[in-house]
């Protein structure tokens, strides 16, 4: 995501940031928060939420075609995987 943000925000024209800045931008927008500062004019903190929102959601769009890849690939396993010859008779039951 860190290079994602440095991205968007370099392409918005943002003046560039320290790497303690970046860190601490990088760690707000992981979580949703626009890293605004105070005082910041209207136009500037416009284009810092800009970029924010939209390097959260490439974020979690990325998250979520990884959890689709790894619900599909469960799924082709359970397709795949067959039950034992034992199943049935109560094999692999514990008893205590």
């Amino acid at each position: 995501m860190d290079h994602e943000l440095a991205g968007n925000w370099k392409d918005a024209g943002l003046p560039p940031l320290t790497p303690e800045q970046a860190h601490q931008a990088s760690e707000a927008v992981q979580v949703g928060v626009a890293p605004v500062p105070e005082g910041v004019p209207a136009a500037i903190a416009a284009k810092i939420t800009s970029v924010a929102h939209d390097t959260f959601i490439s974020g979690m769009s990325l998250a979520s075609l990884v959890a689709a890849g790894v619900a599909a690939v469960a799924v082709l396993v359970a397709l795949l995987t067959k039950r034992g010859k034992n199943a049935g008779a109560g094999a692999g039951v514990g008893h205590i």
